[in-house]
């Protein structure tokens, strides 16, 4: 997976979109958003007592315009949906929240995706601009 975030392709195993926006906080730094909604119906769950099983990690990287690494993050979000979830998700997709402090310029946003049942992934680049 550690290959997958330095890398610059897109991957698309699971439908997943990306979106940034910025809000300023001082002077000098803005919190960025990154949201991500993953389509569950791609995944293959594992059925354990009525409930569908799934390990989704989620990293996101942070890179400024000259393409150096300034952050990233990750979250582990442990599926175990009873079916009524289940059903609700697979229609309005698992939205992933994650926010970062930088500093002014362009930066490139990448977000990388795989679960733990089908080891599928995606990949996806946005970008959000931090004006000075």
């Amino acid at each position: 997976m550690q290959d997958a975030v330095f890398s610059r392709d897109e991957i698309y195993n699971l439908p997943l979109t990306l979106q940034t926006q910025y809000f300023k906080t001082g002077d000098s730094i803005a919190r960025a958003s990154v949201v991500s909604s993953l389509d569950i119906k791609a995944m293959r769950f594992r059925i354990v007592e009525g409930q569908h099983f799934d390990d989704v990690d989620f990293a996101t990287a942070i890179f400024d315009n000259d393409g150096n690494y300034v952050i990233d993050g990750g979250k582990l979000v442990k599926l175990r949906l009873e079916d009524d979830t289940f059903d609700r998700l697979s229609r309005t997709g698992l939205l992933v929240k994650s926010s970062f402090e930088l500093k002014p310029g362009k930066h490139l946003i990448r977000r990388v995706v795989r679960d733990s049942e089908g080891s599928q992934m995606a990949a996806r680049n946005g970008t959000v601009i931090i004006p000075n």
